[in-house]
């Protein structure tokens, strides 16, 4: 059976099931179609429903960079050289078993009381006091865990990684200043390793090529680097904003970007087409040789504090997406290592730019459905 999107970009078809149109047999194919573990597709065509289970990407709220060429509802089809209508869609993700899988989120802590984390939040830690008082006063914190697992119906939006647990481990003083900038950092690392992380997300960024810089932080990056390479050695991934420093030079990733064995990610506007109709990378956007991979972090909409929401910008934006998505491999792949995520994730993006690898996209934007459903 051949179905043809309105992209016509097509995944492997691994089911198909026809029953009579009636609201009992409707039912029972969203039922199916919630447990199949793939993006389904129910569809009516002439006096007949089908079940379509991983033919075609479905349109998700969250994967917006594939979102055109996505199916939805109300969109048509041809299957078996007759036009359907498609009736529901599911993108599969809520299937993935990712309960045990934990993002810690180091960053300024998180709004505990904010309804887009109803059970999604664990116990936090605060590298400052050394106790649980992770409150988040500024939003940075609480926007980027809203990419991650945020819920938000009235919105009509939700995170990327829906039913992962969120870790928030908070720095109060995100100042690049801040003396004690380097070994808080590498303490939250390391306390993300001891307990239970699986990813981590540090939508930081510190630039070290000033002298005053280099004299803050110079011999402490040491400890952000040691604490890095026990979290590769427990197992756990991490992701890292690439920074805001322009693309007007080579290389102006900040660290721990820069640091290898992390996936640094620029900041891809996915609103934005170059002359040949490609996506293009948000000017903001730092971009140099340690760019792995571009993800949407451009007029963001997530929670912030007082229950509140708001769109914000900058590869702080883009760097949860992608942990979202790395944790959705880890939910999938419970037995892969960091090394295995790290090559899923850059084998499966969309190439934009040179060919190959470049330091604006890094390997290509990341692409949600071909990494957890991909050949």
């Amino acid at each position: 059976m051949a179905v043809q999107t309105r992209s016509s970009q097509l995944q492997n078809l691994k089911s198909a099931e026809r029953l009579r149109d009636t609201a009992a047999n409707r039912a029972r194919l969203e039922a199916r179609a919630a447990k199949d573990g793939l993006p389904s597709v129910i569809a009516r065509q002439g006096q007949d429903v089908l079940l379509l289970s991983g033919a075609a990407r479905t349109e998700s709220r969250i994967a917006r960079v594939s979102a055109e060429a996505g199916v939805s509802k109300g969109d048509s089809l041809r299957i078996d050289g007759s036009e359907a209508s498609v009736l529901f869609t599911d993108d599969g993700f809520r299937e993935i078993p990712a309960g045990k899988v934990v993002v810690a989120v180091i960053d300024s802590g998180v709004d505990m009381d904010h309804p887009a984390f109803q059970g999604r939040l664990l116990p936090g830690y605060n590298v400052e006091t050394k106790g649980r008082d992770v409150q988040d006063a500024m939003g940075h914190g609480t926007h980027v865990a809203g990419i991650i697992a945020g819920s938000f119906p009235a919105e009509g939006l939700e995170g990327v990684a829906q039913g992962v647990s969120i870790l928030p481990i908070k720095m109060p003083n995100l100042s690049t200043t801040n003396p004690d900038f380097m070994p808080q950092l590498a303490e939250a690392i390391r306390y993300a390793a001891d307990h239970g992380a699986k990813v981590i997300n540090i939508s930081l960024a510190v630039h070290l090529d000033g002298w005053a810089m280099k004299l803050i932080h110079g011999r402490k990056v040491k400890q952000v680097e040691e604490a890095l390479g026990y979290a590769e050695s427990k197992g756990l991934v991490v992701v890292v904003a690439a920074g805001n420093k322009g693309t007007g030079n080579a290389d102006t990733v900040g660290y721990p970007g820069n640091s290898p064995n992390v996936i640094s990610v620029a900041n891809l506007d996915d609103r934005r087409l170059d002359g040949s109709g490609r996506l293009k990378i948000t000017p903001s956007s730092s971009q140099g040789p340690a760019v792995d991979l571009s993800a949407p972090g451009t007029g963001i909409r997530s929670a912030v504090p007082d229950d509140s929401y708001a769109n914000k910008t900058g590869t702080s934006m883009a760097s949860p997406y992608v942990a979202g998505v790395a944790a959705l491999l880890m939910a999938k792949h419970p037995d892969w290592t960091p090394a295995q995520v790290r090559d899923r994730l850059y084998r499966t993006s969309d190439d934009l730019g040179e060919t190959g690898r470049d330091d604006t996209f890094g390997h290509g934007a990341v692409d949600l459905f071909e990494a957890v459903y991909g050949l």
